[in-house]
């Protein structure tokens, strides 16, 4: 998910509000300062307009969020996200990859329950 400046706090509680509801994990940018370092010209592509990331059960789960989600947020501004596919007009968008359960957090994310864990070629890459 992504979000502007302007509507990343609401953006975040009805989201969120969802996650809880429906007992899925999900991780965001912690505060204004690390979303805003995040989406600079310097910042990584790979990260860059990322503020929430949700992790679903399935596909029939993946199904149900996204349209609770569309309902709540669907057609928020925020940017795109370059290596994501966008849902609608945003700000939902989709990638796939592999799951590790663990709970941690940092001066950069919040991280609940699950840690992404995604191959590149022959590299496997870790995010946060």
């Amino acid at each position: 998910m992504t979000a502007s400046l302007d509507n990343a706090q609401s953006v975040l509680e009805k989201v969120s509000k969802i996650c809880i509801s429906e007992h899925v994990m999900f991780k965001y940018l912690r505060d204004k300062q690390q979303y805003r370092s995040s989406n600079t010209k310097y910042a990584g592509r790979s990260s860059s307009g990322k503020f929430i990331t949700i992790y679903p059960f399935s596909d029939e789960h993946l199904e149900r969020l996204t349209l609770k989600l569309e309902e709540a947020i669907g057609g928020e501004p925020g940017p795109y996200i370059l290596s994501d596919l966008r849902y609608n007009n945003g700000p939902i968008f989709f990638r796939y990859g592999a799951f590790v359960s663990i709970e941690m957090s940092d001066s950069v994310l919040v991280v609940v329950g699950l840690y992404n864990r995604m191959r590149s070629g022959d590299t496997l890459i870790s995010v946060p």
